[in-house]
């Protein structure tokens, strides 16, 4: 079993929902954090991490020698990448590059090559029956899907139990990427007005998907209208919805750094 938790807005309790769930597993269980931007289930848990493997890029690396300065691969580029004025060899902007070597493949005299750029790390650790994945991305970088495929691929391979997989905040490719293993998804939500407005967004990007799913409202209490509105989505669609009241004192203690699971 697959479960993937996600929640499009950021804050709503995505993490504490995953994390709970795998506390709280009667068996052992894979817990893969793939928002890594900013991973944080190993310092929730206290975890020591171990580094296991490196994601990396394709960046094109043009020889000024061979280049008939045709401005092809320019032109070509989906993300202007490379920048041609005639005359010239096209400049190369890396922050726009996804890597897709699109330049190499049009190039006519193999004047472009392509070389690997590490972008981050994934790492590997412990905590009683949970085998936690996470991936660091370089903070540098800007493009993170390479470390989400990779991060993805080796924790799936190498899953001991049912696996949690925390997705990234956000309604965007690396949060379907890593919705699309999953058996099932819980969606996590919040009684607020941009809570309710994200949750609609990941409703449909999950039915696209074509993924069961079930919904959680963290912080029940803060807001009757959008517990209502909550409600008819749940209602709507047909899912289960399970209410996790407000807890002040949770609050307290998770800004400490002292986490305690949220469901039994």
């Amino acid at each position: 079993m697959i479960i993937a938790v996600t929640g499009g807005k950021g804050g709503t309790g995505k993490t504490t929902v995953a994390l709970s769930l795998a506390l709280t597993w009667r068996k052992p269980v894979t817990y893969i954090d793939a928002d890594v931007e900013t991973p944080n289930a190993a310092i929730l848990l206290g975890t020591e991490m171990e580094r296991i493997g490196a994601a990396y890029k394709s960046i094109p690396v043009i020889d000024e020698e061979k280049c008939i300065k045709c401005g092809l691969c320019a032109h070509a580029c989906p993300v202007a990448a490379l920048v041609f004025i005639p005359g010239k060899v096209p400049l190369f902007i890396e922050e726009n590059c996804v890597g897709c070597m699109l330049c190499k493949d049009v190039c006519p005299v193999g004047a472009i090559r392509e070389e690997k750029k590490e972008i981050g790390i994934i790492r590997e650790g412990e905590h009683e029956h949970i085998t936690l994945y996470d991936g660091l991305l370089d903070p540098t970088e800007e493009e993170a899907a390479p470390l989400v495929e990779e991060l993805l691929r080796r924790a799936l391979n190498d899953a001991k139990g049912d696996v949690i997989i925390d997705t990234a905040a956000g309604i965007h490719c690396n949060v379907a990427r890593a919705i699309m293993p999953a058996d099932k998804v819980i969606i996590v939500t919040e009684p607020t007005p941009y809570g309710v407005h994200d949750l609609e967004k990941i409703v449909k990007l999950v039915e696209t998907l074509e993924k069961p799913y079930e919904i959680y409202a963290n912080k029940w209490g803060i807001n009757g209208a959008c517990q209502k509105r909550i409600e008819e989505i749940a209602r709507e669609k047909g899912v289960k919805l399970t209410k996790i009241q407000f807890s002040e004192d949770f609050a307290r203690k998770y800004a400490k750094g002292a986490f305690e699971p949220v469901i039994q």
